[in-house]
Order: structure tokens, then sequence, then C-alpha cells
């Protein structure tokens, strides 16, 4: 990683300054968006305990299902469709489960 840097970093000393003023402004113009994703303002009914309520509701499921997996019982074709997503990738509940159980185990 340390080199990668190092050699970006010489290649940019070496760039025409014009080069280099238009990277900048670009630069520029692409950290004054808004974060995508990123909430502005969060409603008041919005509380630390509905937000710790939602995140154990979603966590029992969860390992529930986990755990009946681990035990030999079937998921339920409801079930197996269902996704969850982590940052923006989203995953069948099947496929997480595929690669859960190995690392369990491992």
């Amino acid at each position: 990683m340390a080199q990668t840097i190092k050699l970006a970093s010489r290649y940019w000393k070496q760039l025409p300054e014009l080069l280099r003023s238009a990277w900048n402004v670009k630069a520029i113009q692409i950290n004054s968006l808004p974060v995508r994703g990123a909430f502005v303002s969060i409603s008041p009914i919005v509380t630390e305990e509905v937000i710790q309520k939602s995140l154990t509701q979603d966590h029992l499921k969860f390992t529930g299902m986990v755990k009946d997996t681990l035990c030999g019982k079937k998921l339920n074709v409801q079930d197996a469709s269902k996704q969850k997503k982590f940052g923006n990738k989203r995953f069948k509940l099947k496929s997480m489960i595929k690669v859960i159980l190995p690392q369990l185990f491992a």
C-alpha cells in the first residue's frame, strides 16, 4: 500500500499544473456533493430506544433462523428468499448461511 501511495505521489507531482488544477476542481465538486444514504435529519419519534428495539428484533430473528438451520430445520420459502443489506451489497439469507456455517466451525 505504501509503495502505491509513493508511486501515485510521484506521478501526481509530474503532472502539468493545468491538469492538476483540473483534478483539484473536480475533487472539490465531488466532495461538495451530499453523501448518498446519509440522514440529514431524523424524526423525533426515532429515539435510541426505538433503534435499539429494532436492532434487537432483527438480531433475534436472524440468529433464530441461523439456529434453526444449525439444528437441521429447513428454511421455509419465505425465509430463504429474504435479503439482508450490508453497506450497498444485498445478500440472500440462504447464501449467507452457507458462508457463515463454515466460519463457525473453522
